[in-house]
């Protein structure tokens, strides 16, 4: 019987000391000992603690107290809680480490980026909550999926986001990046094509080598000729092209793929798409690599296929042209006997 009593009561003891009210408990955040423990038995009891929350945040003498409520607070949620936390981070009477606690506890408790967004702000007044803010931005961004063009967006259109974001929008991995650069027809948040192109160029050059081939794979994957092809790949938009550590065969092989483009484009009278090629072909550095004569800026438009066919040969020119069907043309029959 004793031993049954003895048993009832150790297992009553957790109950017993679950039993405290809130007021109790929210005198304990001030103990060193026992404030977490305290802190858990409020989080547990929910919206029933946040009023004695906010009467440790606002008031307590002890500013440990203090920080241990207002991070109550921002667990528990709910508008009375980031009332408060809204309070205190704009109370300029508050110690700036109160409201520094504050400013972070309103980012911990953002559902969205659209929220973060909007809070993102306060890093420049508390630089402390940077790490914060760029946890909770790569939580939200990883916990929801979200695409690389919405990433992208969100950057543009928050410049206090934009260093925040990067590793997730280069997380989202090359393939995702490669194919807003080619085909996104999103021109209300800027130039998405070029950021795309930006981070692709970070990832290559965070990667080195083993970086520049993959991307260089999947750009040249992108932008493949298709004789049979009703449109150009980046149709939409403009045509950019990252820039990365190209070595000679990737170099020769984008190149190839963007002369073959320039003389179809030529073919369909399509005048503004061959400069767009001619602007990513001008390229000193690919020029280098691959070895034909850089035309220079200033120019609008170059005939591409003799400057190229120069460099590789009067083999792989031909191969350009008998794929689509002109090898008897008469116009580049010429070009081939100058190689």
């Amino acid at each position: 019987m004793r031993r049954l009593l003895v048993v009832t009561l150790l297992a009553l003891a957790p109950l017993a000391a679950s039993a405290k009210t809130t007021a109790e408990l929210a005198a304990k955040l001030s103990d060193p000992k026992g404030a977490q423990a305290a802190l858990e038995e409020l989080i547990a009891k929910k919206q029933e603690a946040v009023p004695a929350l906010i009467g440790e945040a606002m008031e307590a003498k002890d500013i440990e107290a203090r920080g241990w409520a207002i991070a109550g607070l921002a667990e528990i949620g709910g508008a009375d809680a980031e009332k408060t936390l809204v309070k205190l981070t704009d109370d300029a009477k508050a110690p700036m480490l109160v409201r520094t606690w504050a400013a972070a506890g309103r980012i911990n408790m953002a559902k969205s980026l659209d929220e973060i967004a909007a809070l993102a702000s306060l890093a420049q007044t508390y630089p402390a909550v940077n790490r914060p803010l760029t946890m909770k931005v790569t939580a939200l961004a990883a916990g929801g999926k979200m695409s690389a063009e919405t990433l992208l967006s969100l950057a543009v259109t928050n410049p206090s986001l934009q260093q925040i974001l990067a590793e997730p929008i280069m997380n989202v991995g090359i393939d995702p990046l490669v194919e807003v650069m080619a085909h996104s027809t999103n021109t209300k948040n800027g130039d998405l094509r070029q950021q795309a192109a930006a981070y692709l160029g970070a990832i290559a050059g965070r990667q080195g080598k083993a970086g520049n081939e993959l991307v260089g794979d999947a750009v040249a994957k992108v932008y493949k000729f298709d004789p049979n092809a009703k449109d150009v790949p980046w149709a939409g938009g403009p045509l950019y092209v990252p820039n990365i550590g190209w070595d000679k065969p990737f170099a020769t092989k984008l190149t190839r793929t963007l002369v073959a483009w320039h003389v179809w484009c030529g073919e369909k009278g399509r005048e503004a798409d061959q400069k767009k090629l001619h602007h990513n072909l001008n390229s000193y550095n690919l020029a280098v690599l691959v070895g034909y004569q850089f035309p220079g800026w200033g120019t609008e438009n170059a005939d591409w296929l003799p400057i190229w066919g120069k460099a590789v040969g009067k083999k792989e020119t031909a191969k350009i042209l008998e794929e689509q069907g002109l090898e008897n043309n008469p116009k580049y029959k010429k070009v081939l006997d100058s190689l």
